[in-house]
């Protein structure tokens, strides 16, 4: 069920590329939820073109960092949470999810580098495929 949810929240993306979402799953409740896209005040474009090319702006934020900085602003804490991911997390947001204690990782699909994955591990932190 949360990994529907977090495919839903994915669908919220802007982004052309890659659409990814998430949900933050605490006490068996749902705490937060987050999709890749803007900062807040920018344009919902998340991709421009260089060379030629399609790539995605450096401004874009990952929905994992979207959902758990939703959590701090509002005071909330996720330790010992569980967080559901439509696709594996990339590096940066691996250590941001072990920084905030968030103890379960489950993903749906592969991300393009298993960096992320990979640190969690060795981290201790729960990954599971879904």
């Amino acid at each position: 069920m949360y990994m529907r949810i977090a495919h839903i929240a994915a669908e919220r993306s802007y982004a052309r590329r890659l659409k990814v979402g998430c949900v933050i799953v605490k006490n068996h409740s749902i705490i937060s939820f987050g999709w890749n896209g803007m900062p807040t005040g920018y344009d919902n474009c998340c991709e421009m073109e260089v060379n030629g090319e399609t790539v995605t702006r450096p401004e874009v934020q990952h929905a994992e960092l979207n959902a758990i900085a939703k959590l701090a602003e509002n005071g909330y804490s996720s330790k010992g949470a569980s967080i559901f991911i439509t696709h594996s997390p990339c590096i940066h947001c691996a250590l941001l999810i072990q920084k905030c204690g968030i103890t379960e990782v489950f993903y749906h699909e592969l991300y393009r580098s298993e960096d992320g994955l990979n640190f969690l591990k060795r981290a201790g932190i729960r990954v599971e495929q879904l």
